[in-house]
């Protein structure tokens, strides 16, 4: 009875004790009247609610009254069970038993789906609707994302010649990089829910693999840039012509059960085609609230789909509870790595309390306090500024960073600036590529002596080239700011070149020996190791004997 004191009303409902201790038949009376009332735990009452149509209705369409034989049709797991559409079972009197309140929801959402459809007048029209519907709410949630101008609904695509290739449900454009998103409002039906594969293929393919298809189409077009877009209205989308990849997202409208799965192993595609991200609707509510920024958004799409051999989980929280806290990445040495379902945990944690109206203290928010990276967010967010579309791989580069290699860089930014500011002298240092990264990714920083933006622009970019080359980099970003700035960045300058020998800058990368210092990725050399500079020297007897500049 003190366990479950929480309920005391079901015990003292009809009987009054005065305050005193219980006899031992109070107290059995006590317990009889617990035990007949326990069931009002689980029940909602007419009387609680307005009385009108809309109301009499609902208790009428999700409502049963439990008679023998009502729900024969179930025989089995997976056959129609009558309790899935009408969760709410009529005790009489004006009294509903809600035994599962999840199923409420769902029958909500699934049920008018098969009431339209028993009107054959409409069945079509209904199924138009639904289809648009989709594209209605995945614009609105990627439009808060993206903003309205970047995110496009209807989209036709149009050959120079006037023909029609195919069409994109909704288009996301983030500098050089587009998200094409498809949407699906197909159920999945009764015989594959019971598991039976060809109808479980079948289903895949009208819901995913169609969509997956005309995604891939879609984005051929853009690459090739041979095609003319134009929006619901009928109006031309000039795409930047620096657009160089396209993800494809599949949404479906409605629940399919291990997603991400069937998304691995039944889809059909090219190897020379990417995968898609296969997500419902619901999960893109998720990531649009956990990834509200738009490169935090598209890069998620991006690890998704380039490490979709990689991980495994059951479900899109767990991907997303996973980049949150690690962030998807791929651990050198490692060829599969299966993510625990606690990291999904996370997510429910806030999002459903915060759905339901229900307030939730950031106190012990994993989440909160793993994304705590001022100084770095602000590197990131002053290069979201700049409107040039490259800016998209800069900030992509970035996110790769580990947490120690992204500490590292603001650091040593932080140190340079201040030498600047103590001797009024330029200070540079650069961080060539590390075998943890495939990219062959490296920086420079200057810290300028001059006030001058041009002047700083002038040495930038021929010092990082030549950096690039002399450290064989394919990707290499150059940052510069400049005396007395209070930024940390004032210029940029980007080049994903891949290495090549070249005489002239053989020659010239070799007078930058002895000039500007070096720092690794999160880690320092081995004074055996090969010098990071990219002389060939061991480290102790190249860059370790020289002086910082």
């Amino acid at each position: 009875m003190l366990e479950l004191y929480q309920y005391v009303e079901l015990f003292v409902k009809d009987i009054h004790t005065g305050g005193a201790v219980p006899s031992p038949t109070l107290r059995e009376e006590l317990w009889n009247s617990f035990y007949a009332r326990l069931i009002d735990l689980f029940v909602i009452e007419r009387k609680d609610f307005e009385q009108n149509k809309e109301n009499d209705a609902f208790f009428e369409n999700f409502s049963l009254l439990p008679q023998k034989g009502l729900n024969s049709e179930f025989a089995t797991i997976g056959d129609y069970n009558l309790i899935t559409s009408h969760p709410l079972l009529n005790l009489g009197g004006g009294r509903y038993f809600v035994p599962i309140t999840f199923l409420l929801y769902e029958a909500i959402y699934e049920s008018p789906f098969y009431w339209m459809t028993t009107d054959t007048a409409y069945r079509d029209t209904a199924g138009e609707h639904r289809g648009r519907v989709g594209e209605e709410i995945c614009h609105k949630m990627l439009s808060k994302v993206f903003g309205a101008k970047r995110t496009f609904k209807s989209v036709k695509i149009k050959t120079k010649q006037g023909d029609d290739a195919t069409d994109i449900d909704v288009l996301c454009i983030l500098g050089s990089k587009a998200l094409c998103v498809q949407i699906k409002s197909k159920k999945l039906t009764l015989l594959a829910q019971k598991g039976n594969d060809e109808a479980l293929g079948k289903d895949f393919k009208g819901a995913i693999q169609d969509a997956y298809d005309q995604g891939v189409l879609a984005r051929k077009r853009i690459l090739a840039k041979d095609a003319i877009y134009v929006d619901e209205a009928g109006n031309e989308i000039v795409l930047s012509e620096k657009i160089d990849d396209v993800y494809i997202a599949v949404v479906t409208a409605e629940e399919y059960p291990s997603l991400a799965h069937q998304a691995r192993i039944l889809l059909t595609r090219d190897h020379a085609n990417p995968f898609p991200i296969a997500i419902n609707i619901f999960d893109l509510e998720l990531l649009c609230h956990y990834l509200s920024d738009p490169y935090d958004f598209l890069y998620y799409i991006r690890q998704r789909i380039a490490l979709m051999d990689y991980y495994i989980a059951n479900e899109e929280s767990i991907f997303l509870g996973h980049h949150l806290m690690r962030k998807l990445w791929k651990v050198p040495g490692k060829n599969m790595e299966v993510v625990d379902d606690s990291y999904g945990q996370l997510i429910e944690r806030n999002y459903y309390p915060i759905k339901s109206g229900i307030p939730v203290s950031d106190e012990g928010d994993s989440i909160k306090q793993k994304r705590a990276r001022p100084e770095f967010d602000q590197l990131c967010n002053r290069l979201k500024t700049l409107e040039e579309p490259k800016i998209t791989d800069v900030i992509f580069h970035l996110l790769d960073l580990s947490e120690d290699a992204s500490h590292t860089l603001i650091d040593a930014i932080k140190f340079a600036k201040q030498k600047t500011v103590s001797d009024g002298r330029r200070h540079d240092f650069s961080m060539p590529p590390d075998d943890l990264y495939s990219s062959r990714l490296g920086f420079t920083y200057i810290s300028f002596e001059s006030t001058s933006y041009q002047q700083l622009r002038q040495v930038l970019m021929p010092f990082c080239q030549l950096r690039k080359y002399k450290s064989r980099g394919d990707v290499w970003i150059g940052f510069g700011s400049l005396k007395d700035s209070h930024e940390l960045i004032d210029a940029i300058t980007f080049n994903n070149t891949p290495w090549k020998h070249d005489v002239d800058l053989e020659e010239m990368s070799s007078m930058l020996i002895g000039k500007g210092q070096y720092k690794t990725f999160g880690r320092k050399p081995g004074r055996n190791d090969s010098c990071p500079c990219g002389s060939g020297q061991k480290y102790k007897r190249c860059c370790a004997n020289r002086r910082p500049s």
